[in-house]
């Protein structure tokens, strides 16, 4: 079974623009340990993209929705913030995640 994933542009509640408590310990925590880069799987309208980015690290996200990829990429525009973002499905999901991690290390 193939996951086409949730219909972002549909999603209304404020809950999915805001970043999670969690996410904004892990930047405090992460930033003090020297950690540059942040890969977001599952990044759905963007928001902890934005977060990480407006920090400083260097963001890569991942969904298996287009239409988060297309919300992730008008939330970053709409704030001046560039990050690599691109879809991908259940089949090659471990395979981009390999790589960004790769790429991330370098």
């Amino acid at each position: 079974m193939i996951n086409k994933g949730w219909d972002w542009a549909k999603v209304e509640e404020d809950v999915w623009l805001k970043p999670s408590e969690e996410s904004i310990a892990m930047l405090y925590r992460w930033k003090m340990q020297g950690f540059k880069k942040v890969l977001d799987i599952g990044c759905g309208k963007g928001r902890h993209c934005l977060l990480f980015a407006k920090h400083g690290f260097e963001v890569s996200a991942i969904d298996i929705s287009a239409s988060a990829i297309e919300e992730t990429l008008q939330t970053l525009s709409a704030n001046g913030v560039v990050c690599h973002v691109a879809v991908q499905i259940c089949v090659t999901f471990l395979l981009a995640t390999e790589r960004l991690m790769r790429s991330s290390l370098t």
